[in-house]
């Protein structure tokens, strides 16, 4: 039996799973500070992003201009959940993100209330994305300094020059390849950043 992994808080993390969603239809309900940063990850993995919000900021207005994502001009109702694979609550009712949460649960939709950790069947983690590689890291929500050093590391060992990940993208498995052969264990990629 192997030990099971778990947090400071004693609970297991996070299991840091990466989703094919560019086929899937993501919700975002609201248009605030939460819902545009939500929308700026978002639009990079689907092609089928809505936002549901009856008035929206220039920003997003642009968002639609340029086609990446489609706007809903409306007050949520549960009907707008129809039909969804994906949805985030970021409206500023916890009455309304508390009935978003509830009702995916119950169709089976996975969901984030993105002020409310507890209603969250996922959580976004800080990317680091560049030539083809995405690397999500995560502190399973609870140490959001400990996030923010690892990011910082990978990106380092990735560029550590310019902080950029696109010029050592190509070459940063071989290179990390060569080094574990050369220590003897070939084994050490596995499972080596945290």
């Amino acid at each position: 039996m192997t030990d099971t992994i778990k947090t400071d808080s004693g609970r297991m993390p996070y299991f840091p799973m990466f989703v094919d969603l560019s086929e899937k239809k993501v919700l975002i309900v609201g248009s605030g500070t939460l819902a545009k940063r939500r929308v700026r990850v978002m639009k990079e993995f689907t092609r089928h992003l809505y936002l549901l919000a009856p008035e929206v900021n220039p920003e997003l207005l642009q968002m639609e201009k340029n086609s990446e994502l489609t706007i809903l001009r409306k007050h949520y109702e549960r009907e707008d959940l129809y039909g969804m694979d994906v949805v985030i609550a970021a409206t500023s009712s916890a009455a309304v993100n508390r009935d978003i949460y509830i009702s995916c649960r119950t169709l089976g939709i996975l969901v984030n209330v993105a002020s409310t950790k507890e209603m969250c069947d996922f959580f976004f983690p800080s990317i680091v994305k560049g030539s083809g590689v995405v690397a999500g890291i995560s502190s399973s929500g609870t140490d959001k300094r400990a996030t923010r050093e690892a990011v910082a590391a990978v990106k380092n060992v990735l560029d550590p020059d310019s902080g950029s990940v696109a010029p050592v993208m190509a070459r940063a498995p071989v290179t990390a390849a060569k080094s574990a052969a050369a220590s003897g264990n070939e084994g050490a990629m596995e499972g080596s950043v945290k």
